[in-house]
């Protein structure tokens, strides 16, 4: 008797987990959207706004972003036309 009521409340407990999990998955299909740049499907996360780009495509263009503050922040390197030929 107590084994059955044990599984019992073992299988409500699997399937209100399987139904929360069910549920979840359909809140985020139903949230997502297709990246601009892309094109592919993108489910809502934290720090992606719902309609733009993904995460690749977000940390890509940061990344660019810094290398091209990178290159304007360095001296520019003089020297013309003959500015090997001076160096060496």
């Amino acid at each position: 008797m107590r084994d059955q009521a044990r599984r019992k409340a073992q299988e409500a407990k699997l399937e209100h987990a399987r139904r929360e999990r069910e549920a979840e998955r359909r809140r985020l299909e139903a949230g997502k959207w297709v990246c601009p740049t892309c094109q592919r499907f993108v489910y809502p996360a934290d720090g992606l706004m719902p309609g733009g780009e993904c995460g690749p495509c977000l940390s890509y263009r940061q990344r660019a972003a810094e290398a091209a503050q990178e290159q304007t922040d360095q001296p520019p390197t003089g020297g013309g036309i003959f500015g090997r030929r001076r160096r060496a």
